[in-house]
């Protein structure tokens, strides 16, 4: 009888799959083959192996895979997300707050909130557990920088965990700080409908967190304000072999997932890749 076999892999063949191998990033021609990863029962949502490349060294990530990570914290047994944190997908709030939302509401106090049927059917903003966690997270990113809204449900507390902040934020980033306030009220009429909104917003301070030392970490910043943060801890700044790890555990921990429905194709390349690089000779004659 034969035995399957698990594909043989390493987390260097992963990482140097995702970074060096230009057919397996670009040349695939065929849709299916396309993808680094698919979340299992979210027929549309997807990372291309394109977009996986974004965590090689000093590249910049995009919000899929920050919306991915939420999705995953989430859904995670860790005490931090079923007990304390509730991470926001990025898509939410930045489909609210547009350049062109924003502007307006600068310029003539117009606002527009957010739609009364967000997590309507639980796919993107699950309004049961965010109404039983005492943190909700906030990832946005504005004008090409990510940074994180910490919102505290106790004590209607608004704080602003950004790897780039100096003190010297212009008025447009003011008023991006007041629109995140109403999104958040909006949000809690969503969750606790009798809530009583009062279209204001939250005041908002900036934590003590560390700051990047370049201008392409601030997602990898973000990441590990969704993991690590609290409002008593003390995180380090990151130096480059740290920021490197946590980029490779990203590629990782989204390869390996048990919701990416595409895990077991990208194992069996890692493993092909291995073989190839263990027998260098194979094949020729």
């Amino acid at each position: 009888m034969e035995v399957n076999k698990s594909p043989v892999y390493s987390s260097q063949e992963i990482w140097s799959m995702m970074v060096f191998d230009e057919e397996f990033i670009v040349k695939a021609e065929e849709e299916a083959s396309k993808y680094y990863a698919k979340k299992k029962g979210h027929q549309n949502f997807f990372i291309s192996r394109s977009e996986i490349r974004f965590l090689k060294p000093k590249g910049w990530i995009d919000d899929k895979i920050i919306n991915w990570r939420c999705k995953e914290y989430n859904n995670s047994s860790l005490p931090r997300f079923l007990e304390e944190f509730y991470c926001v997908e990025a898509r939410i709030m930045n489909m609210a707050i547009t350049d062109k939302n924003l502007d307006t509401y600068q310029k003539d106090g117009t606002y527009i909130g957010m739609h009364p049927k967000l997590g309507e059917d639980g796919r993107y903003f699950d309004r049961k557990k965010a109404a039983n966690r005492k943190w909700w997270l906030l990832p946005l990113c504005n004008k090409s920088h990510w940074f994180v809204y910490a919102f505290n449900l106790e004590k209607t507390e608004l704080l602003v965990l950004d790897s780039m902040y100096d003190h010297s934020f212009d008025d447009l980033r003011k008023s991006l700080d007041i629109y995140v306030g109403k999104l958040i009220e909006d949000m809690l009429k969503i969750v606790f409908p009798t809530f009583d909104r009062k279209g204001l917003g939250f005041p908002s301070r900036y934590a003590n967190v560390p700051k990047q030392l370049n201008t392409n970490d601030c997602g990898i910043y973000v990441i590990k304000f969704l993991e690590e943060w609290t409002e008593a801890s003390e995180l380090h700044a990151c130096n480059n072999e740290e920021l490197l790890k946590i980029r490779r555990r990203l590629v990782l921990d989204i390869a390996l997932s048990n919701y990416n429905t595409k895990r077991d194709e990208l194992l069996l390349k890692a493993s092909t890749l291995t073989q190839r690089r263990n027998n260098p000779n194979r094949g020729k004659k």
